[in-house]
């Protein structure tokens, strides 16, 4: 007769195993309301990136070039005021001077030549691995 006791399930047992499933549903709830706005975000995330790289691949082929010309500018602004210095140790009769500074500058033109090179190929081939891996 005690065991049928210990079996029954009070009314007070049973309010409070509702109330507690009743929670549970509520913090499942919460948890699925949050895993769509990480989802939204995620997806609004993406177009922004899309949207970005759409931009950039847009550019017509001239608008390229005026890019490429815009930092070559720069180069051949650099390239000119060197030869004008060069000339004018040459001029005051410096060409020591003059063989010291085209040295240096031919050593900085090979290795900046070889290290655009060697980034260049670097950046071919892992665009090329990327691609591969879709």
């Amino acid at each position: 007769m005690s065991d049928e006791k210990e079996n029954k399930i009070t009314p007070e047992f049973a309010e409070q195993f509702l109330k507690v499933q009743q929670e549970e549903i509520q913090v499942r709830k919460q948890e699925l309301e949050l895993r769509k706005q990480e989802n939204e975000n995620s997806h609004q995330y993406a177009l922004a990136s899309l949207d970005a790289q759409k931009e950039i691949y847009q550019k017509t082929p001239s608008e390229r070039r005026t890019d490429w010309w815009n930092k070559a500018g720069i180069a051949l602004i650099f390239l000119v005021v060197v030869l004008i210095a060069i000339g004018g140790l040459f001029y005051i009769n410096k060409d020591d001077l003059a063989a010291e500074l085209i040295k240096a500058f031919v050593i900085t033109l090979l290795a900046g030549g070889a290290g655009y090179g060697i980034g260049f190929n670097r950046g071919r081939k892992y665009q090329k691995q990327e691609h591969e891996d879709g």
